[in-house]
């Protein structure tokens, strides 16, 4: 089970602060456009605990009428402690060199251990047999022996550390749970009949209504409503969605099904929805954790992952409280559209011979829960009267529009009688645009795509019959937003701010912006700028000791590890402690240049490239040319004498021509337009560089020097060379191949969103033993065995790769190898996981970042025995804590042969030399197959246009042309 609990920290004690909402009065009609206001609900802003989360609204009674005593506890608030402030990083505590320096570092569990070393030992006299199964695969089979291979050994090389992992230990004590599947449906109003109860308008039901469909808050809502009619001695856990977890079989109707009423916050209307209960399914826990006792499976190894329904039930248990704790939400605040938020992760995870709880600090982008009034100044968009139609403003409320759109506001509805505004919830169709409104009497724009009160204007139609007409108002004829409510509400809207739309594009809704506020807790998914990128970085980067401190401190507190009435009804417990493993320290490969004997040593994970020539330069560059923005603030001179300056340096310090093209700044669609047209069109290698860099005095000759590397690449240069590099590699006789995938799944929705569209391959593959030139097509020599990298697949799916990927590679060797099969080893590589590591000596890790050191491996203690899988931090973390790749070896027909006892070694030593062949740089890679990332992305795109049609040109095809 995975999941986040974005939960805050704990704040600053609340003080007296403003009421919430308060009860409204009948609402008369507001939000031109012909929105009718209802009668009032509660207030808002409801009080949670001032001293506490850091929550924005504080304590007191809250309820219809405000609190007496709420705002309040503001403070930090975000999960890290003490770290509040403005903007997106307030100051930092002290901090110990590493974490637990004060105390008894444990050693990691020596029962564990000895489980590990049985296994192990057990299957090693199975090993000879498995090998000499190996020469006898044939294309089709399928046979156990094929996939999952057991872990040959332990590996040994390298210096010994012991690392603390964030992981708990869990206590599990109990036999069997019920899982329950739940299904939520409207139930439509023809179906509610005389036992419909009216609306609080006096309405009965209107007749057959089109399908609703529950979907995120509202959903969680109504299946805790459902959840609130079981006995008050049920025992149960749930993740809002699909699933609860009981002790016990439930007390349900005769038909499994609980009605429920909702009724959405500021709506007065009820909506009928019935919860199904489906089951309940047994889960037998007592069976997983037998299963870890031994790490023997008797219905055999052919499931993976183990026990997947056990270890999610789990998951759901011990998530649960902080899911139901409503008030559990603490933002860090600043003056822009986002919020930063940070929370914690967690996950069951079955390893040798213990279960454990993987818990990790992580972040997530919000909306800023203000008033769109603060927003707008904050934002210099508060002069609209003044500054409208400025180029720039109107660009930045382009920007502010898509961040506003489809967020949930709080907006205040006026009544005509001057009694209390009614505060009620709406969804944010976005800023008022002059591209909303029906075809017919489109509402009017007086300056510009976006206005304010007094420079849009609707049309007002005749009231409806029963409804009164304003005096003061003209009907019939068009009307300013200003006039509307100056005369119907004697209310006078900021002519400075712009309209936002509670409508929709078709029928908009236009309201004051004053008169809206954000409501917390919206995520967003949205491609940030350079600036909040670099922001939320610096955020989010911290060290190993303050985020083991967090883990141990603020996340057990927040996520309810301790004292949780629940976990115990459950009978789980999680350890005080985060557990230690077993690392080694790998010595990493000495790297060559042009010159052989003069061999480079890598410290912390790097090298510079000092008075050497790349180890062979790629095809000769006799016509090359530049291409620059004429919008640059720079004279074409200045980049040209640059540009000759650039070439200069690549021929006589490198040993390389290039081809610069000088890019005005971090321009994402300019690079793409240019490499669309290169790579597809014309069959040109282009290199897009960033002005401002290319022209720096500090650091341009290193500038220079990593854009060579690039160039000489495309070029079918190799940059360097290793030397003792591993035995496969050394041999010439392996090809390595990296592939991700990009499924149309993954795509923005868009024109053909209906088509069958492919699913898209980014596969690279070495040529030579040098194993710097990786093209995306190379078809005259076939490597005698065949070493692959599979990206971008999680542990549910690596059966899938065996079961219908395998096979097409098998396949398409048997077209090119007309004699013998190649022998291939599958190894699935995987860097979005949650698993870190954290020194417990300082003199074992990285100075500046405090992260384990480069070339740092674990492949116990957190891992399972039965399994070949292992953690490779290969490169250095110049900033923040370093997360290591996860290898998990899912086909192996080359190490085990090749090496038997010390296949383990052999392998994390080869995996650990590739990560150091990275040619565009003159470092570590955090993971071997980025290259096989990077041809993923530059094949598929970031348009559906583009996966239909994109081909790269033939000229390119046989080169390094995406790196």
């Amino acid at each position: 089970m995975m999941g986040r609990s974005w939960v805050g920290g704990r704040g600053q004690r609340g003080g007296r602060g403003g009421g919430g909402g308060g009860t409204g009065g009948r609402g008369g009609q507001q939000g031109v456009g012909g929105h009718q206001g209802g009668r009032g609900g509660q207030g808002s802003f409801h009080g949670g605990r001032g001293d506490f989360r850091g929550d924005s609204r504080g304590g007191g009674h809250g309820g219809g009428h405000g609190g007496s005593h709420g705002g309040g506890g503001h403070g930090g608030g975000h999960g890290g402690g003490g770290h509040g402030g403005g903007g997106f990083q307030g100051p930092r505590e002290r901090e110990d060199a590493v974490h637990g320096a004060n105390t008894q570092i444990p050693q990691p569990d020596p029962q564990v251990a000895e489980l590990e070393d049985d296994f192990v030992r057990d299957q090693s006299a199975e090993l000879a047999q498995l090998t000499g199964q190996i020469s006898k695969l044939s294309v089709t089979s399928q046979t156990s022996t094929d996939f999952f291979p057991y872990r040959p050994a332990f590996g040994a090389a390298g210096q010994r550390v012991t690392l603390w992992a964030n992981y708990f230990r869990l206590d599990v004590k109990l036999q069997t749970l019920f899982k329950y599947a739940i299904e939520v449906s409207h139930k439509p109003a023809e179906e509610e009949g005389k036992d419909a109860k009216p609306t609080k308008a006096g309405k009965g039901p209107k007749g057959a209504e089109k399908a609703k469909e529950a979907k995120g808050r509202k959903l969680q809502r109504i299946i805790r409503l459902a959840l609130s009619k079981l006995p008050a001695d049920s025992t149960f856990a749930t993740e809002y969605k699909a699933q609860v977890i009981s002790l016990k079989n439930l007390v349900l109707p005769s038909d499994s099904v609980i009605q429920v009423e909702y009724t959405e916050p500021g709506r007065d209307r009820r909506e009928a929805w019935k919860v199904r209960f489906s089951g309940p399914t047994p889960i037998h826990v007592d069976r997983l954790m037998e299963y870890l006792a031994d790490m023997r499976d008797p219905a055999g190894d052919a499931n993976f992952p183990k026990f997947p329904d056990e270890v999610d039930a789990l998951g759901i248990v011990l998530g649960h409280t902080a899911r139901a704790d409503q008030n559990a939400s603490g933002f860090m605040r600043n003056d822009s559209a986002l919020s930063i938020l940070r929370g914690y992760f967690q996950s069951v995870r079955p390893a040798t011979g213990r279960l454990l709880l993987n818990t990790n600090v992580t972040h997530g982008v919000f909306r800023n829960p203000l008033p769109l009034a603060v927003l707008f100044k904050n934002l210099k968009l508060d002069k609209m009267k003044d500054q409208g139609q400025r180029p720039d403003v109107i660009r930045e409320l382009r920007k502010v529009h898509k961040l506003l759109k489809r967020a949930r506001v709080e907006c205040q509805f006026l009544s005509p009688q001057g009694e209390k505004a009614e505060v009620r919830e709406r969804v944010l169709w976005g800023l008022e645009s002059s591209r909303d409104g029906p075809a017919e009497n489109r509402p009017q724009f007086s300056a510009g795509d976006f206005g304010g009160p007094k420079t849009v204007s609707f049309y007002l139609n005749e009231p409806s019959p029963g409804q009164q007409r304003v005096s003061g108002l003209e009907y019939n004829q068009y009307c300013t937003v200003d006039k509307y409510y100056q005369t119907r509400y004697k209310y006078t809207p900021n002519s400075s701010l712009p309209l936002v739309n509670i409508g929709s594009s078709a029928k908009p809704v236009h309201i004051p912006a004053e008169l809206c506020v954000i409501v917390p807790g919206q995520p967003m998914k949205v491609k940030l700028s350079a600036h909040e990128a670099d922001s939320m970085i610096n955020f989010a980067c911290r060290s190993p000791p303050s985020n083991a401190k967090s883990i141990t401190t603020s996340a057990r507190a927040l996520l309810s590890f301790d004292n949780n009435i629940l976990l115990s009804s459950f009978g789980i417990s999680v350890a005080k402690q985060l557990v230690t493993v077993m690392a080694r320290e790998l010595t990493p490969p000495l790297v060559v240049y042009n010159k052989p004997h003069q061999a480079i040593t890598p410290q912390a994970g790097s090298w510079l490239m000092k008075k050497v020539k790349v180890a062979k330069a790629g095809t000769p560059i006799n016509r090359w040319t530049f291409i620059y923005d004429r919008g640059s603030k720079n004279g074409p001179s200045l980049i040209r004498q640059t540009v000759d300056k650039f070439v200069t340096f690549m021929r006589d310090n490198m040993g390389i021509n290039m081809n610069p093209k000088p890019n005005p700044a971090n321009d994402v669609a300019a690079y793409n337009i240019v490499k669309k047209l290169a790579d597809v069109d014309f069959g040109i290698h282009t290199v897009c560089v960033v002005e401002e860099k290319v022209l720096a005095s500090n650091g341009q000759l290193g500038y220079f020097a990593n854009v060579g590397l690039k160039v000489n690449l495309k070029f079918g240069g190799v940059n360097h060379l290793l030397r003792d590099e591993s035995g496969l590699i050394k041999s010439g006789k392996t090809m390595v191949v990296g592939y991700d995938v990009t499924h149309p799944t993954n795509l923005p929705a868009g024109a053909g969103a209906n088509e069958a569209l492919p699913s898209m391959v980014g596969i690279v593959s070495s040529v030579d033993k040098n194993l710097e030139q990786w093209p995306a097509i190379a078809w005259n020599n076939p490597g005698g065995d065949i070493v692959i990298f599979r990206d971008g697949v999680s542990e549910g799916q690596f059966r899938t790769v065996l079961e219908q990927e395998l096979p097409h590679i098998r396949q398409a060797c048997e077209l090119m190898y007309r004699s013998s099969q190649p022998r291939i080893s599958l190894i699935v590589s995987v860097k979005r996981h949650q698993t870190r590591f954290y020194p417990t000596d300082p003199n074992h890790m990285h100075e500046k970042s405090k992260s384990p050191k480069e070339g740092t491996v674990v492949d116990r203690g957190v891992t399972n025995v039965r399994y070949w899988d292992f953690f490779l931090q290969s490169h250095a973390s110049l900033k923040g804590t370093a997360r290591p790749a996860h290898y998990t070896v899912v086909l192996d027909e080359i190490f085990r042969a090749e090496y038997r006892a010390e296949a383990a070694n052999a392998l994390e030593k080869f995996t650990h030399d590739m990560c150091y062949l990275f040619g565009r740089a003159t470092k570590a890679n955090e993971l071997f197959d980025d290259m096989s990332d990077t041809a993923s992305n530059s094949s598929a795109g970031n348009r559906r246009q583009t996966v239909m049609n994109r081909k790269v040109h033939e000229r390119l095809e046989n080169s390094m042309y995406y790196i």
